[in-house]
C-alpha cells in the first residue's frame, strides 16, 4: 500500500500526539504522588508557620482560626504542653484525661479485688500524638521540624505528620493522611487520561484536515505536471501563496506557458 504525504503526516502527528499522551501519564503514574507528598510536606510547613505567628499559649484563643484551618486543608492540628499533655483539641483532652483517671465501673467499687486488677494494655498505651513526639525529641530540642511517616495503630491509618515546637514551648503535631494524597492522585491520573484520549481523537481530526489542506496544492502541482506530459498545456496552477508551493507553481506556469508556445 503506497502511503501519500498527506497518510504520512497524519499518521505521524498522531503518532506525536500518543507519544505525548502516553509519555505523560507514564510520568504521572511514576511521579505524581512523590510530587503531591512533597506538596503536603511544603503546605505543613507553611501552616505550622501561619499557627506560630498567631499562638499565644492559649489555643482556647484561636480555636476557631484552628478549626477552620483543619476544615479548609484537612490537617488536623493537635498542640501539647511541655509536659505532654493536651491541650487542643476538646476532645483530645477529655480523652486522654479519661484514659490516665479512667472512671471506676459501680459494679466494681463492691469488689475490691476487682477495681485492682490492672488495666488493659491499650489504656496504658501512650496516644498516638504523644508517641510522635516521644520519638523526635532529639530533633525537636534541636529547633527543628521533624517530619516523619508513621500509622496510628487505633485506626490503623497512615498519615504524614510534622512535629515541632511552637514559640512558648508547647508542642504542635500536624497530621495528613496518606490516603487523600492517593486518591488525589488517583483522581488526577483518571481525569489526564480522559483528557489525554479526548486531546488524541481531537487532534487526529484537527491533523486530518490539515493534511488534505497542505497536500492539496501538492497533488494539483501534479496533476498539471502530467498533464503537462500528455502535451496537455491548458490547465494552469492558481498561485494564492508566495511559499514554496506558491513558487513551484509559478515555476510549472512558467514551463507550461514556454513549452506550450
Amino acid at each position: 500500500m503506497r502511503l501519500t504525504i498527506g497518510k504520512k503526516l497524519f499518521w505521524g502527528m498522531s503518532g506525536l500526539i500518543m507519544l505525548f499522551v502516553a509519555l505523560s501519564q507514564l510520568l504521572n503514574s511514576q511521579f505524581l504522588e512523590d510530587y503531591y507528598v512533597l506538596e503536603k510536606k511544603k503546605q505543613l510547613m507553611d501552616i505550622y508557620v501561619s499557627i506560630n505567628q498567631i499562638y499565644q499559649g492559649d489555643p482556647d484563643s484561636i480555636s476557631l482560626e484552628l478549626e477552620k484551618l483543619e476544615r479548609t486543608t484537612g490537617i488536623h492540628v493537635v498542640v501539647y504542653n511541655s509536659k505532654h499533655e493536651p491541650r487542643y483539641p476538646e476532645q483530645k483532652r477529655l480523652q486522654e484525661s479519661n484514659t490516665d483517671n479512667p472512671p471506676v465501673p459501680h459494679s466494681q467499687t463492691a469488689n475490691q479485688q476487682t477495681s485492682n486488677q490492672p488495666r488493659p494494655n491499650s489504656e496504658m498505651e501512650p496516644s498516638f500524638e504523644r508517641n510522635l513526639i516521644e520519638k523526635n525529641l532529639n530533633i525537636i530540642a534541636e529547633g527543628k521540624e521533624a517530619i516523619v511517616f508513621s500509622k496510628d495503630p487505633r485506626i490503623q491509618t497512615n498519615f504524614i505528620n510534622l512535629v515541632t515546637t511552637l514559640n512558648n514551648g508547647d508542642y504542635l503535631i500536624l497530621n495528613a493522611p496518606i490516603a487523600s494524597i492517593s486518591e488525589s492522585v488517583r483522581i488526577a491520573n483518571r481525569f489526564f487520561l480522559f483528557t489525554g484520549l479526548f486531546t488524541l481523537i481531537a487532534g487526529s481530526i484537527i491533523v486530518y484536515f490539515l493534511a488534505r489542506k497542505l497536500t492539496r496544492p501538492i497533488l494539483e502541482l501534479n496533476d498539471i505536471a502530467q498533464r503537462m506530459a500528455k502535451l496537455d498545456f491548458s490547465q494552469k496552477y492558481r498561485v494564492e501563496s508566495s511559499d514554496e508551493v506558491g513558487q513551484l507553481g509559478e515555476s510549472i506556469n512558467s514551463l507550461s506557458t514556454r513549452l506550450h508556445t
